[in-house]
């Protein structure tokens, strides 16, 4: 993070403790020397500090939008066990787990999406192929790019500055794209992540071999990241389940987890004698 101009004032100043009073968490602000120090520091450190205050906000919005979205979609607990708790909303009833997991995977076999479960699409095998570093974009201030030099690292991603361009350059691994192992309905699923057109759909469930084709380059998803998976699976089920407009409001209200209360009894009486009040005062 960017540093706070005190900070320098009190670990450089070399006559610190004539400042200090009592003990070094009282300051002594108020003196000439000080003030006059910490006036020249802060016309040193600003040019540091604007450096910093980049590098700092453009890591942070990379990661938070770009990076993070994948690396969390295998975390257990993450977004296919909503994906599972949205569903059980919608379909679950009183079923048992595996009367449930069986339902859930016969109505995603009628919202497969087959046109995108294209393996030689598949991001990782793409990359494998392809130049040692790929830019994906640049700004005023980041330039972000796929480095495969960085693969062979523990972490899926490089921060680094470039003083001469004055950017932050953010270098991805290519494994940030690699399959992923996902629990799923009791099963384990592999997420393939394929390089296909904006205006195709986002995902694909293939229950029979166990995988789920994820298309980040889709619209919805390159708007709202690949995070909003869940969503996705939830809407198309509702789709399919749904025989009328209004089925279909119910059961979307039911995936954003609007429970059902039963009020009626209070509510209509209610309704009535207001309109009736209403009329009787015309």
């Amino acid at each position: 993070m960017p540093l706070r101009n005190w900070i320098y004032s009190e670990v450089f100043h070399k006559d610190m403790n004539d400042f200090l009073e009592v003990s070094r968490n009282e300051f002594l602000f108020s003196k000439d020397e000080f003030i006059s120090f910490r006036r020249d520091i802060q016309e040193i450190t600003k040019p540091i500090n604007k450096r910093l205050r980049i590098i700092w906000e453009e890591k942070n919005r990379v990661v938070k939008d770009i990076i993070d979205p994948f690396v969390k979609i295998s975390k257990t607990g993450g977004i296919f066990k909503n994906t599972e708790k949205r569903l059980y909303q919608m379909i679950g009833d009183d079923l048992n787990e595996g009367e449930f997991n069986q339902k859930a995977f016969s109505i995603l076999k009628e919202c497969r999406n087959e046109d995108i479960e294209d393996e030689n699409a598949s991001i990782d095998r793409i990359l494998k192929k392809s130049l040692k570093k790929i830019p994906l974009g640049e700004d005023k201030n980041v330039l972000i790019q796929i480095d495969s030099t960085i693969k062979e690292t523990h972490e899926v991603s490089e921060i680094t500055w470039d003083p001469e361009k004055e950017k932050v350059i953010v270098s991805i691994s290519p494994k940030l794209f690699y399959p992923k192992k996902v629990l799923f309905l009791g099963k384990k699923f592999e997420v393939i992540y394929v390089a296909k057109k904006d205006k195709d759909p986002g995902i694909s469930v293939n229950v029979d071999d166990q995988k789920v084709y994820i298309n980040p380059f889709n619209n919805e998803l390159c708007l709202y990241s690949v995070t909003s998976i869940d969503i996705m699976i939830s809407l198309e089920v509702a789709d399919v389940i749904s025989n009328t407009k209004i089925e279909l409001k119910d059961n979307f209200l039911r995936l954003v987890g609007i429970k059902q209360i039963n009020v009626d009894k209070y509510m209509r009486p209610l309704g009535d004698d207001l309109r009736r009040t209403m009329a009787l005062s015309k």
